[in-house]
């Protein structure tokens, strides 16, 4: 099950205006999140990004590993294949364990990557 951390402020979403309804495209973003936990369990714990395009929701696995520290950052680039623009985008993590907080917290699109797919 996943659980959203929180959504990617609209600024940060590539969102070209050279795109037009449904042409497909794709961009990368680059991930990071320090997880503090208060109990070690020996559990995964993954990293997703979700998003909405014209053709509705995704998402897409940024990292994962098992609980066996105090303190894990999870990272990774994000690579999404869209549909027309973007609409939204969260931050999610999918664990069994509830005794975990967020230190931080990093989405940074990589518009360098940002190519153009014919439809």
């Amino acid at each position: 099950m996943k659980k959203i951390l929180t959504e990617v402020p609209e600024h940060i979403l590539v969102k070209p205006d050279v795109i037009k309804k449904g042409q497909r495209w794709s961009s990368d973003y680059n991930i990071a999140a320090w997880f503090r936990f208060t109990e070690l369990k020996n559990q995964t714990i993954k990293l997703f990004v979700i998003w909405t395009d014209s053709e509705g929701e995704h998402s897409v696995l940024v990292d994962y590993t098992v609980i066996n520290s105090s303190t894990i950052l999870m990272s990774g680039i994000a690579h999404l294949e869209l549909k027309g623009n973007i609409k939204n985008m969260f931050v999610a993590v999918g664990t069994e364990s509830e005794a975990y907080i967020v230190d931080e917290l990093f989405v940074q699109a990589t518009r360098s990557t940002l190519k153009l797919k014919m439809a």
